[in-house]
């Protein structure tokens, strides 16, 4: 079975204080069967966007994230079109 992640899935799996089950669940996945959508790739570049107007660094930290994420996921980021949208 795939699996398509919310953003708040993505960004809490990378947290230490991440929910203990949805880290349990997402360990138990095998890795080919996690997607991501652009549109929670645009969601986090957003998040990164906000953290650099008020803390660079950490900004930074979620940047080298998303580039790990990106590497990692590459052939797993799925696109979003009108047919996509009206599902």
């Amino acid at each position: 079975m795939r699996y398509l992640l919310d953003t708040n899935v993505l960004s809490g799996v990378r947290k230490p204080w991440g929910h203990v089950g949805v880290k349990r669940w997402i360990s138990s996945v095998p890795t080919e069967d996690l997607y991501l959508s652009v549109l929670t790739l645009g969601e986090v570049r957003r998040a990164i966007g906000l953290f650099n107007r008020r803390d660079p660094a950490q900004a930074d930290v979620y940047e080298a994230w998303l580039a790990t994420v990106l590497r990692d996921c590459a052939d797993r980021v799925l696109p979003v079109d009108a047919e996509a949208a009206e599902e």
